[in-house]
């Protein structure tokens, strides 16, 4: 390799170097680089905003669509002003995230779109859109740190809980598990699984048929009217029960007040069967008087049992008491007739009484009179 050549690479390599020093000025410059084409201002407002600032990268759906051209600070979040090309201006129903792009704390805007959203309308320079602000990853790190040391020490736990059983079942197995012992198990353990595998065949072609699962399904729906009608029986039976605790009050209450009025018949009880036992007695006495005055009733003897058993006498008493039925009706005629009588003398002493010089008068001059 002459001289000549080596200047050449040295150049070469000096050219390359200043180039990327540019570039890497140019993204860390405090002035807004385009990205060419036609530029429309975006306002994007956000309660946090890591790593954003001049020249951050706006991208939608993943494109390269503008730069951020500054970020003020104002009430209640971050209000971020950017460029976009006008052939790329991010839709009214787009949504807006401020993303990582790095451990070292670079950010990303990305927009995303959303195809069932029927608003296709850009969005204008006057508009400011809400953007999300995703969680910085090195908080989210610190974080995970704190859930990671229940997780280790879980994992540790799970370790000696392996090494314990693996222990109990060296202890289990014996030292000297042999082939032969080794088969035994294994085959032990295929019979289970072909047993535990039959058992499921047998259950899946119960449960897999559409009937039993159309069953299943109607009893679990059911299960909720169940509990409900479960619910109701178990309160009818409170209540029933708080009834039944009055009644059994209500007969404590009643069982005292008989032991109240027993309590004195228990206390005279011979005195109250020796009068029992007399009252019995005089019954007794009593029935025997009926039984002799039926008897004699019935034989006709004396003069009750004569009336009874002589026709004749009988009917004497029938037409006496019949003539003394017409004798009445006769006086009460009699005494229909007897009646004016009577009102004609109370009226002529009445006048007498009040006046009685018309007895006189109608001697002297007698009138045509009354009737």
């Amino acid at each position: 390799m002459d001289d000549r050549q080596v200047k050449f690479r040295v150049g070469l390599v000096t050219i390359a170097v200043m180039i990327v020093f540019f570039v890497l000025i140019g993204l860390n410059t405090p002035l807004s680089i385009s990205v060419g084409g036609k530029q429309t201002t975006v306002q994007l407002r956000a309660l946090r905003a890591p790593g954003v600032g001049r020249n951050t990268h706006i991208r939608r759906d993943g494109v390269l669509i503008g730069r951020v051209e500054s970020t003020q600070p104002v009430q209640g979040g971050v209000l971020i002003k950017a460029q976009v090309t006008s052939d790329n201006v991010p839709l009214q129903s787009d949504s807006a995230y401020i993303q990582p792009s790095s451990l070292f704390g670079d950010a990303v805007i990305d927009f995303e779109q959303d195809p069932t959203d029927p608003n296709r309308s850009p969005v204008t320079p006057e508009m400011v859109i809400q953007a999300d602000a995703a969680r910085d990853p090195l908080a989210a790190l610190a974080a995970l740190d704190g859930k990671m040391t229940p997780a280790l020490e879980s994992m540790t736990k799970a370790g000696d809980s392996i090494s314990s059983l693996t222990s109990r079942l060296n202890t289990a197995l014996g030292d000297d598990l042999n082939e032969q012992r080794f088969n035994e198990l294994m085959t032990n353990l295929n019979r289970a699984a072909v047993s535990f595998t039959s058992t499921m065949d047998s259950l899946n072609s119960i449960v897999g048929q559409p009937g039993s699962q159309e069953r299943i399904r109607q009893t679990i729906d059911e299960l909720p009217k169940l509990i409900e009608e479960l619910r109701t029986v178990v309160a009818s039976a409170d209540t029933a029960f708080a009834s039944l605790d009055g009644a059994v009050v209500s007969a404590e209450a009643n069982l005292k007040n008989i032991e109240s009025i027993t309590q004195p018949l228990s206390e005279r009880g011979p005195e109250l069967v020796q009068h029992l036992t007399n009252s019995l007695e005089n019954l007794d006495l009593v029935l025997a008087d009926a039984q002799r005055f039926a008897k004699t009733l019935n034989n006709g003897q004396g003069s009750l049992g004569k009336f009874v058993s002589e026709r004749e006498l009988y009917d004497n008493l029938n037409t006496t008491i019949y003539n003394a039925n017409q004798t009445i009706l006769r006086i009460n005629e009699l005494a229909k007739q007897v009646r004016p009588i009577l009102y004609d003398v109370r009226v002529a002493t009445d006048k007498i009484a009040r006046e009685p010089g018309n007895i006189l008068r109608g001697a002297i001059q007698p009138g045509p009179g009354i009737k």
